[in-house]
C-alpha cells in the first residue's frame, strides 16, 4: 500500500472490502478506522478517492447476465473496475502534501474500550440493519425522483440532448436515457440498458456508470463522513475519474478482444 498510494498497511483491508463488498463499504470502514485513530486525516482523505467500489455479485450477475446475458462480459467489467480504481489510487498519491507517515502513530487499543461478544454481535447487527434502511431510502428516492421526470417529460428531453451532444461516439436516445439514469441512481440505469447489444461503446458506458456509482450511492456514502471531519471533495473527483478511466479502458479492451 505505501509503495502504490502512499498509504499504512491499515489500508489494505478497507480497500478488499471496498472490492468484495460493494457500495458503501468502502467508505464506512475508512470513516470507521479514522475516528478509531487508525488512520490520520491525510490518509483517509486519500483512501476514499479510490477504496468505494461496485461488488462482483453487482457487476457479474446484474450488469453483466442481466444487461449483455454474458457472465463473462460482467468478469471483464470487473477487472476494468479494478484497474481504473488502482489508477486512481495512484494519482492520488501525490495528494496531501508530505509524507504523513512521519507524524502518523495510530492509537493503542486500551483494555478499558474492550467489549464483549455479545455487545459486539448487537452493534454488528443493528448497524447492519440501519445500513440496509439508509441504502434502501436513497435508492427508493432516486428511482421515485427518475419516475416523476419520465411522467412529465423531462426525462426524454434531458435524453434527447445528451443524444444529440454525443451523437459522433453512437449515443442513441435508449443509451441517453440509462446514462442519465445512471448518473443518478446505478441500479436503475443498470436497468435502462437491459438488452443492449454489446459494442465497445456499450461497455465503455456500463463501465463509467459503475466507476461512477451513481448520486445515490454518493448520498448513501457520504452520510458515514458527517460524523467525522473528512471532506467529500476527494472522494467524488476520485469517482468521477474512476469511471472516466473505467470508459477508456473498457472501450480498448472490447476494442481489441471482442466477446464471442
Amino acid at each position: 500500500m505505501r509503495p502504490l498510494f502512499r498509504l499504512s498497511g491499515n489500508c489494505g483491508a478497507v480497500l478488499a472490502l471496498g472490492f468484495t463488498g460493494g457500495y458503501p463499504v468502502g467508505v464506512r470502514t475508512t470513516a470507521a478506522l479514522y475516528r478509531q485513530g487508525q488512520l490520520n486525516r491525510s490518509e483517509a482523505q486519500r483512501l476514499l478517492s479510490f477504496c468505494n467500489n461496485s461488488g462482483p455479485g453487482f457487476l457479474l450477475g446484474v450488469v453483466g447476465i442481466g444487461v449483455f446475458s454474458s457472465a463473462a462480459v460482467g468478469l471483464r467489467l470487473y477487472v476494468v473496475h479494478i484497474a481504473a480504481a488502482l489508477l486512481v489510487g495512484f494519482l492520488f498519491r501525490f495528494f496531501g502534501g508530505k509524507d504523513p507517515f512521519a507524524a502518523h502513530r495510530p492509537k493503542p487499543v486500551s483494555s478499558q474500550s474492550a467489549q464483549s461478544l455479545a455487545q459486539l454481535f448487537t452493534e454488528a447487527v443493528t448497524g447492519s440493519f440501519f445500513a440496509v434502511l439508509n441504502i434502501c431510502a436513497f435508492v427508493l428516492f432516486f428511482m421515485i425522483a427518475l419516475r416523476l421526470l419520465s411522467l412529465t417529460g423531462l426525462l426524454h428531453l434531458l435524453a434527447a440532448a445528451l443524444e444529440m451532444l454525443l451523437a459522433p461516439f453512437g449515443m442513441t436516445e435508449h443509451l441517453a436515457t440509462a446514462l442519465f439514469a445512471g448518473f443518478l441512481e446505478l441500479s436503475t440505469g443498470a436497468a435502462c440498458m437491459q438488452g443492449a447489444l454489446l459494442t465497445p461503446g456499450t461497455a465503455a458506458l456500463a463501465a463509467f456508470l459503475l466507476g461512477w456509482g451513481g448520486l445515490s450511492v454518493h448520498c448513501q456514502s457520504l452520510l458515514f463522513l458527517l460524523e467525522t471531519d473528512l471532506s467529500c471533495k476527494p472522494y467524488l473527483v476520485g469517482k468521477f475519474l474512476q469511471g472516466l478511466f473505467s470508459a477508456v479502458l473498457a472501450f480498448v479492451l472490447f476494442t481489441a478482444l471482442p466477446c464471442a
